[in-house]
């Protein structure tokens, strides 16, 4: 474990979780390294669009804040963005786990790229899996490998230490590595003026308002009542996969707060 003189000089995460020294090495990475700092300052910008709407959900659920800085391992909060795998989103929900929580994929719309209900989603179920394995750090490894997954290994191997789990090497390279690599986010994240991070601008927070528009009704015929080019409206609202919004009853956008009334 990280030495107690050297965290006692750190703003530690509001997540009660043992600072490894896996989890310092990736403090150096993304602190001491070119392409270290490169992901942690893209990573940090685009934080800056969902920092608001990830702290107020996470408040509203009742869960340490520093819970958002999991998006940043995820998905370097590119909401967008699919793995290999095929998650999908800030959160990266697979398919299965997001309908669970309540994110519909259809061939219209993927609510796992919505920020909002992705964001609500997250805040569930990562207090479900707390609610479950009683830590911080085994519901990291659940998010990351699966619940039944993470059972099953604490049943064989006859613990409930993260970090013990993780030096017999009961765990998967990936989720050893994840959740040392959240913890080292947040730690950075809280401390970015010692770590020289402190004039990062980051990108402006979004804003919106919601507009229950007719099932079926096209984008640019949203965009142009709001006002707004159709490109804006996507990105509001990124989880719309075609020209339309889904079809059958009323259906919420989002569209910028200055454009709601003339909508």
């Amino acid at each position: 474990m990280a030495s107690q003189e050297a965290l006692s000089q750190l703003q530690l995460p509001d997540f009660n979780v043992a600072i490894s020294n896996r989890a310092i090495k990736y403090v150096r990475f993304l602190t001491r390294t070119n392409r270290g700092r490169g992901l942690f300052t893209a990573w940090l910008k685009r934080s800056g669009r969902y920092v608001d709407l990830i702290q107020q959900t996470l408040r509203e659920w009742q869960l340490p804040e520093d819970l958002m800085w999991v998006a940043m391992i995820e998905s370097g909060f590119d909401p967008a963005i699919k793995s290999p795998a095929g998650a999908m989103g800030l959160w990266q929900f697979m398919r299965p786990t997001g309908e669970v929580y309540g994110l519909q994929v259809t061939r219209f719309s993927d609510d796992r790229k919505n920020p909002v209900q992705a964001t609500r989603a997250a805040a569930h179920h990562l207090r479900d899996l707390y609610q479950r394995f009683g830590s911080w750090d085994l519901a990291f490894a659940a998010y990351n490998m699966g619940y039944e997954q993470l059972l099953d290994r604490i049943d064989r191997y006859g613990t409930t230490d993260f970090n013990e789990l993780s030096r017999q090497r009961a765990l998967p390279r990936e989720t050893a590595a994840y959740v040392p690599k959240i913890v080292a986010a947040a730690l950075v994240a809280n401390n970015l003026e010692r770590y020289g991070f402190e004039d990062v601008k980051l990108y402006e927070p979004i804003h919106y308002s919601e507009l229950a528009v007719p099932g079926g009704t096209e984008l640019s015929v949203i965009a142009k009542a709001a006002g707004i080019p159709v490109n804006r409206l996507r990105k509001l609202n990124p989880h719309l996969i075609t020209k339309h919004v889904p079809p059958g009853s009323d259906y919420v956008v989002m569209i910028p707060p200055e454009s709601l009334s003339r909508a």
